[in-house]
């Protein structure tokens, strides 16, 4: 058994192996070598079969800390068959680079942890949008969560509903931060979808406008005649 990137799940499950192939390669000319690392494997959690692909390249290297020393250690470069559903940024993310550099950075980061797979990083990266989205309307970061809801509520920024599935977003980025909670592909979905609107509909609409406004240059005055 071993763990994979399941395209139905969408993120790491564990995996009952039904096929194994490792081939080695390595360069004549250049000191490079390689493994590509085959699997045909079953997901334990929804069934489903698909092939994944491990690939090594031995200038494709990183550096962690194993018992104490600094090691180089390969980089996973994965492929699955059927892949992962590719979902397109929304139209509306590049605005927030001139709006909020760091809000939209949070987006990027997580928007690529969740095309490749990585729903418990992707999750946490939806608690940092909601604490950073709160910073921007003026909401004081070190208010506890119920109460950066009551004061969104207070201040005409969400409802009751919207307080509610907000409140379950940052629950289960917690959730993951602290306890590995996973979400599956669906579940993530609908939380991305929550605080997608509740970013595009609050930021977008209170900040471009000043934003656009201190952009223009002034009217130049006319000569006197």
């Amino acid at each position: 058994m071993i763990k994979g990137l399941c395209p139905t799940c969408g993120g790491q499950r564990n995996c009952t192996v039904h096929g194994h192939l490792i081939v080695a390669w390595e360069d004549d000319v250049h000191p490079v070598y390689g493994t590509y690392d085959h699997h045909l494997l079953q997901c334990n959690g929804c069934s489903t079969v698909f092939y994944h692909l491990n690939e090594h390249f031995s200038e494709h290297t990183t550096h962690d800390y194993i018992n104490g020393e600094l090691k180089e250690t390969p980089i996973d470069m994965i492929t699955t068959y059927p892949a992962f559903d590719r979902i397109p940024t929304p139209s509306w993310v590049p605005k927030l680079e001139s709006v909020d550099l760091q809000l939209f950075q949070i987006f990027k980061e997580m928007y690529s942890a969740y095309q490749s797979g990585h729903l418990i990083l992707a999750s946490i990266g939806l608690r940092t949008i909601f604490d950073r989205t709160t910073e921007i309307l003026q909401i004081h970061p070190g208010l506890y969560l119920d109460e950066k809801i009551k004061q969104l509520k207070d201040e005409g920024f969400i409802g009751d509903t919207e307080a509610s599935i907000l409140s379950t977003v940052v629950d289960a980025g917690n959730a993951a931060a602290h306890r590995g909670w996973s979400p599956m592909k669906g579940e993530f979905k609908e939380l991305l979808d929550s605080i997608e609107q509740f970013v595009q509909r609050t930021v977008l609409s209170v900040k471009t406008t000043a934003h656009i406004v201190e952009r223009i240059p002034p009217r130049v005055k006319r000569p006197k005649k």
